[in-house]
């Protein structure tokens, strides 16, 4: 029977990423999936993701971030293929938000290159926007969209050129941690790997229930809007991807790229669901569309056309909605990179890589400190 060194479960953003630099270090590499990643079950579905570096909370993200950044250029170049559109990002808060001042201290800390705009000026350079007086915009011109899809596709695609296994559609029943190893085991298959890295998302406590992980499966709309009138004021060439928050909730959006629409999301809120329940599709809840409608009235009328078509993903979310990355705290072949909460994509090439370095070399990056399991 063949030995990995490193077993990777769950084959999405975290996983993937990891089995990549894992396998580019000459690790021998097995990443199990239930599904087949790219799919419709986790919380990489949707297309596209957001890619900025302006938190007002830890330095941990900034650091992440300028690191994710570079890497996201280079995984580009050893594609071939086209995953980071720098469109900007431009985040909308109220002047008297805690989060207005936190965002723009951090990004002058770490000397980012950002606009503060008021509301005459970002609708001067985005016509259409309408933003309500007392608000202040925060404009990261090296921020943009992620092609979240293609970038899992292309971090398989390269593992398995170095090497890497990619088994699919092949849930794990059962993980027994021995001394030296740990033997995982499928329906049909047993395999045995030196190391295992949990990246399992919101299924994660399932698989290795001894850990209590605290995190529960959200179900988040998200839904495409065809522009009422002047489709170019959205389209990705000149509209930057959006966060904007308002006293009804924390939504975020993407430009129109090659007709595809205006997409949105909103970050809290959400139904919780247990292990196992079926995700109710978009509509299911006449919010699913309300919701989103209602910022666009107040933010961008001239984008609230006809609803081109709505999905559902899956956040896997902690009680304080930051990820965890960790060994586990008896047995340390066993690591867990999971929780990220909706706002972890943006970070998975930095987080694949970091972990991949703590694993193969024992290079241990004192900032995940920040994310240990025994915060909870």
């Amino acid at each position: 029977m063949t030995v990995f060194d490193v077993i990777i479960i769950g084959a999405g953003t975290m996983g993937a990423s990891a089995g990549y630099y894992l396998s580019r270090s000459g690790a021998s590499v097995l990443l199990l999936d239930a599904y087949n990643p790219p799919h419709k079950e986790g919380s990489h579905h949707g297309e596209t993701r957001l890619f900025r570096h302006a938190y007002s909370g830890e330095d941990a993200y900034l650091h992440l971030a300028l690191h994710a950044e570079r890497e996201w250029e280079m995984l580009e170049q050893a594609a071939s293929r086209k995953l980071f559109h720098r469109t900007g990002v431009l985040s909308l808060d109220p002047e008297d938000s805690p989060l207005t001042q936190g965002k723009e201290n951090k990004a002058r800390k770490f000397e980012l290159p950002i606009e503060v705009l008021m509301p005459e000026e970002i609708e001067g350079r985005w016509p259409g926007l309408i933003v309500p007086r007392g608000y202040r915009g925060l404009y990261e011109s090296r921020g943009g969209v992620l092609s979240c899809e293609a970038i899992i596709e292309s971090f398989q695609q390269l593992s398995v050129q170095n090497g890497a296994k990619l088994q699919v559609n092949s849930p794990v029943e059962r993980v027994s941690y021995k001394p030296t190893h740990v033997e995982v085991s499928t329906r049909t298959d047993r395999y045995i790997g030196r190391q295992l890295l949990l990246t399992a998302g919101a299924r994660s406590g399932t698989i290795l229930p001894d850990l209590k992980l605290p995190v529960e499966a959200v179900r988040k709309p998200i839904a495409w809007f065809e522009p009422k009138t002047e489709h170019k004021l959205f389209d990705s060439r000149c509209f930057p991807g959006f966060i904007i928050n308002t006293e009804f909730g924390e939504f975020y959006g993407f430009p129109s790229f090659t007709g595809s629409g205006l997409k949105m999301g909103r970050h809290d809120g959400g139904e919780i669901l247990d292990w196992g329940q079926p995700t109710a599709p978009f509509g299911s809840y006449p919010a699913d569309e309300i919701e989103f409608r209602q910022l666009l009235q107040q933010f961008m009328p001239k984008a609230e056309g006809r609803l081109l078509r709505g999905d559902v993903c899956l956040y896997e979310r902690t009680p304080d909605e930051h990820g965890i990355i960790d060994q586990h705290p008896d047995y340390s072949h066993v690591y867990i990179a999971t929780g990220f909460s909706g706002h972890g994509f943006k970070f998975a090439s930095s987080i694949g890589q970091t972990v991949s370095d703590w694993m193969i070399h024992n290079v241990y990056n004192e900032q995940l400190k920040f994310f240990a399991l025994s915060r909870f």
